[in-house]
């Protein structure tokens, strides 16, 4: 065939006084085109598979402007300890996520137990698991309250990852692409979203890990739950408790507590003493502190792989010999400091309402004699300052009130069935006597304090005050 001859995606009709080309044939490919069958009077001809695309893959993914979570996946790898996370592997839960399509599971945990690290090692997992099947997609996001990313970055990003790993994706894009080059046209998020889905359709199955969902605004986890709930897809969120956007997009899911576990943390412990010749030398010479060390840091780190990590780095800046080292030792728990202050400044930065009542409902936490119910404490924030009186319609949530207090307020289950919510352990133990939550706002302070000691009510709170 001559390379003047122009195929078209349709059929193409052939003067039946000139040259015939394939006559009777079916199945015939060319370089640029196959034959699907040849009649006597025309060819139906359709277009074969791009063999090589017309836009690299720099440009598409340029035009996607897509949130690149891959740079955070590795830093995450990198610092695993090797064999630590291995039970979150082999627990029920996982397995049923990794068998069973359509499987959402949510593994929620305080900060600094190690979800990122865990949600890196699953990823890991699944790609070494389906590294010989081009028919598995395995896409990922790392979402961080500090860079704020819409659900368009969100989405564009797992966009991004597709076409960058797999043809099949590529070739599916690209005539979306060519389009809005031509006409010089933005991704829309509906548009991402539309993609998204006829792009995963093209596999058998996909497999999707979100870690840090309760760092993005409520608007933007709605958005992406709404997204990928129905692409049956096999799912796992790695985030602070969730329990009300848990309860109404996935009632059916899988939980998976998380905390760091003894094992993980000894390992880790252990592997840190090997890189260091100073703290393994000194540890050598004095056994009864080497066999208290691990110990001492499991205890202090309170499940909290985030904390034993600053607390290992603590002690190996410090330590040049015993004296050094256990002056270290004492000042250990001074690293969930730095938590605590990057936790409240996330608080800070939601919306003014949310960040009144979290701040209410740390001083009511703080100054209460005993412990609050939930309910006690849902009735006190419906106090109004500026009628004297409590609102039962401003009540909140305790799912909507432990989103906005970012996870340093939980809910306790206590002996005889009475639940009681307090701060996690770690706040309460060494922030709150150094950093008490008065916020700096004496006005916010004496009108919580009103409400705790004089304001009568027809139910008054059961808050006796605090001072």
């Amino acid at each position: 065939m001559g390379p003047d001859l122009q195929v078209a995606r349709g059929r193409m009709d052939v003067d039946q006084g000139g040259p015939h080309f394939f006559s009777g044939a079916s199945h015939v490919t060319g370089r640029d085109f196959s034959v699907r069958n040849a009649g006597r009077d025309m060819i139906i001809v359709n277009p074969a598979p791009i063999s090589g695309p017309e836009a690299s893959i720099e440009e598409i993914t340029a035009w996607l402007k897509g949130a690149n979570f891959r740079a955070i996946y590795r830093v995450s790898l990198e610092a695993r300890m090797d064999n630590t996370g291995n039970w979150f592997i082999a627990t029920f839960e996982f397995g049923e996520f990794v068998r069973q399509k359509g499987t959402v599971v949510w593994a929620t945990g305080i900060p600094g137990s190690g979800k990122t690290i865990l949600a890196s090692i699953s990823i890991e997992h699944l790609e070494d698991t389906f590294s010989r099947r081009s028919d598995v997609a395995v896409l990922y996001a790392f979402l961080r309250y500090s860079e704020k990313p819409t659900l368009l970055q969100i989405i564009a990003g797992l966009l991004t990852q597709l076409v960058s790993c797999h043809n099949v994706a590529l070739s599916h894009l690209l005539p979306v692409y060519q389009r809005a080059k031509t006409h010089r046209d933005e991704l829309s998020c509906s548009e991402a979203v539309k993609l998204l889905r006829s792009s995963l359709s093209l596999f058998s199955d996909t497999f999707i890990v979100i870690d840090g969902l309760d760092e993005v605004d409520d608007a933007t986890k709605d958005g992406l739950l709404h997204v990928l709930i129905p692409l049956n897809a096999h799912i796992l969120f790695t985030c602070r408790p969730l329990e009300l956007f848990m309860g109404r997009h996935t009632p059916r899911a899988l939980h998976i507590p998380v905390q760091a576990q003894t094992k993980d943390i000894e390992l880790y412990v252990a592997e840190r003493i090997k890189e260091s010749t100073t703290l393994a030398s000194i540890l050598s010479e004095h056994p009864s502190v080497a066999e208290s060390f691990t110990a001492l840091i499991k205890e202090k780190s309170n499940g909290m792989f985030l904390l034993a990590r600053l607390q290992m780095e603590l002690v190996l800046e410090r330590c040049a010999n015993i004296g050094s080292l256990l002056k270290a030792l004492e000042t250990l728990p001074s690293g969930i400091h730095d938590m605590y202050r990057l936790t409240m400044d996330r608080i800070s930065s939601q919306s003014e309402e949310k960040v009144s009542i979290a701040h209410r409902a740390f001083i009511w936490i703080f100054h209460a004699n005993e412990g609050l119910s939930p309910e006690d404490l849902q009735h006190a924030l419906t106090f109004s300052y500026e009628n004297k009186k409590f609102v039962e319609d401003d009540s909140v949530s305790i799912p909507v009130l432990l989103s906005i207090c970012c996870g340093l307020v939980t809910v306790e289950d206590r002996k005889g069935g009475r639940r009681v919510v307090r701060f996690i352990r770690c706040v309460a133990s060494t922030c709150l006597p150094r950093y008490p939550p008065d916020m700096g706002n004496r006005l916010l302070y004496s009108r919580v304090h009103e409400g705790l000691c004089i304001l009568s009510s027809p139910r008054p709170p059961r808050l006796p005050c605090g001072y």
